[in-house]
């Protein structure tokens, strides 16, 4: 945020003795709107195996939320993922999704990675899950 200062005499009747005092104020000019970033991952194949979508770097997010939409008939079951490092992850938040519905996944911790992963809650079945990353930055 740039800040200005702006000074001003003092508004009253003029005396003659006297300068007039002035007051000052800082004008700060508008925060500028946030940045916005989306990443898609479609059509991933859950099975009874966890499938993992690639890691994103959330370093530069002030807030971020995986959308999950199951698009098949089986309920699955979806997981943040956060790692410091992109190799060693730790799970952070888990949903049951039912088959056929949106479900919205938000981090409850930080590290720099986070990433998504998914499978049916049925071993032998078998589901499609599209994953929507949707994040905002301050500018």
């Amino acid at each position: 945020m740039g800040k200005r200062t702006v000074c001003r005499p003092k508004r009253g009747k003029p005396r003659l003795r006297k300068r007039k005092p002035k007051t000052c104020r800082i004008r700060r000019s508008p925060a500028p709107p946030p940045f916005f970033t989306q990443k898609q991952v479609l059509s991933i194949e859950a099975n009874g195996s966890m499938q993992y979508s690639q890691p994103i770097d959330v370093s530069r997010q002030s807030l971020y939320t995986f959308g999950i939409v199951n698009k098949g008939d089986k309920a699955v079951v979806a997981q943040v993922e956060i790692s410091p490092d992109s190799v060693n992850y730790a799970k952070d938040a888990e949903e049951i999704i039912p088959g056929g519905t949106t479900f919205a996944l938000v981090p409850m911790r930080f590290l720099r990675f986070a990433r998504i992963s998914v499978r049916t809650v049925d071993p032998t079945a078998k589901s499609h899950v599209d994953v929507y990353f949707q994040a905002q930055a301050a500018g």
